[in-house]
């Protein structure tokens, strides 16, 4: 009977945390004249919420003055919201603030990159399209980059491959990515094995002999 009631609250305990989302977890703030944005980012950092907003439309909010005790989530961003003038819609974990287009996305992205047998590309150059964000992948052809960005665009390369862009969203990067590049058939008759790795035969100077 002891391991039927056991079992019992185990069920009960389980049936309610599975049921309590991102917006309906209960968080504890105090702000004093600090900046809605900053508000907002720590709200979702408390709650496991990701908020997107764009980016013109922060310079006009006016700074927060809040203290709220175990509220919901989306009781306090309605809050905020209201007094910044701002819409807000929520669907799942994803919080938009004022127009869902053109929105600004804020988060770590990770991923690993490959070719299309499944082989990881370690070096390939991973970035955001127009910032000086970028790096390349390690040893196991894996990323993880700091965004910052509105509407981002990653861009990854790697020699004789064709080049990769997506456009993130805070839709597609809630898990890790999984780039997958294709060969490049005009591109790999100019790469050139050069005993420590490879590179483009424009890029190399000293003769090159070529073996058929």
């Amino acid at each position: 009977m002891r391991k039927f009631i056991i079992s019992l609250l185990f069920t009960a305990v389980t049936l309610v945390a599975a049921a309590i989302t991102p917006p309906d977890t209960k968080v504890s703030v105090s702000f004093v004249n600090e900046p809605a944005e900053t508000a907002l980012k720590e709200i979702g950092r408390r709650a496991n919420l990701n908020i997107v907003y764009k980016s013109d439309i922060t310079a006009k909010w006016p700074k927060i003055t809040l203290k709220a005790e175990n509220q919901t989530a989306e009781s306090i961003i309605k809050t905020i919201a209201g007094r910044i003038g701002e819409p807000y819609q929520i669907k799942g974990n994803i919080v938009t603030i004022g127009q869902s287009k053109g929105t600004r996305l804020v988060r770590t992205i990770k991923g690993t990159v490959t070719d299309t047998e499944g082989e990881t590309l370690p070096g390939a150059t991973v970035s955001i399209k127009g910032t000086s964000v970028g790096k390349p992948t390690d040893a196991e052809g894996r990323f993880s980059l700091n965004v910052d960005s509105e509407n981002p665009v990653l861009i990854v390369s790697y020699v004789g491959m064709k080049p990769y862009e997506l456009k993130l969203t805070a839709q597609n990067t809630v898990k890790p990515l999984q780039i997958e590049l294709e060969s490049d058939a005009a591109m790999m008759d100019e790469v050139v094995v050069i005993g420590y790795g490879s590179a483009m035969r424009k890029d190399l100077t000293g003769s090159i002999e070529s073996l058929d």
